[in-house]
């Protein structure tokens, strides 16, 4: 496939301006998210984020984060 240099730096702009526009509006969702949990809960939470290939993520909340495993019993 060829394409023109400019189609490319065309997409690669795209690409990163969706990026950015993403995580900004992920950060205003997580800053919503994080109020209305500490008014549930009563403290900090952690967000945790599950993606393909990973068990579990923990982004940085700047509060320590505990994760408690319990075993099933069975």
């Amino acid at each position: 496939m060829n394409t023109p240099e400019s189609d490319m730096e065309q997409m690669k702009f795209a690409r990163e301006w969706v990026r950015a526009h993403a995580a900004k509006k992920m950060a205003k969702y997580e800053k919503k998210l994080r109020r209305a949990a500490k008014d549930f809960f009563g403290h900090p939470v952690a967000i945790a984020y599950l993606k393909p290939g990973v068990m579990l993520e923990i982004k940085d909340t700047g509060e320590k984060a505990k994760i408690v495993a319990d075993e099933e019993k069975g």
